[in-house]
């Protein structure tokens, strides 16, 4: 399956990743505070990218998650805090989340709480 957006990555003539070869889904469900837990580690020499994301929350959790070592402002995919039976449902990202470099790390860290969150995207 071909791309016939490539190059055009978020616009309306983007057909995404090529879902037999690109396509990645990483979960992951904690359970008590956890601090920088790898979410989703790529390959050697490439880079993730995010195309949407959902967070459920068991019960009141603050989650954070980021791009690689820190997760200063313009690292963040999400810091937010999140009642008992809440979450969030973000799909279709006009502007995918790239790490900010090849072979970063996304991570995750809570301040209690329990949930999974689960990430969609590909790596390039």
């Amino acid at each position: 399956m071909g791309r016939k957006g490539a190059g055009h990555k978020g616009s309306a003539k983007d057909d995404g990743p090529s879902w037999e070869d690109d396509a990645s889904h990483k979960s992951y469900t904690w359970s008590g505070a956890v601090t920088a837990i790898t979410l989703w580690d790529p390959a050697d020499g490439r880079r993730f990218v995010i195309t949407d994301y959902f967070i459920v929350c068991g019960t009141a959790s603050t989650v954070t998650v980021f791009d690689d070592v820190n997760n200063a402002d313009n690292s963040l995919l999400n810091q937010a805090p999140f009642a008992a039976n809440g979450g969030i449902s973000v799909t279709n990202l006009r502007t995918p989340f790239r790490g900010a470099a090849i072979d970063n790390i996304l991570k995750i860290t809570t301040n209690g709480g329990s949930g999974t969150i689960t990430v969609l995207g590909y790596e390039e």
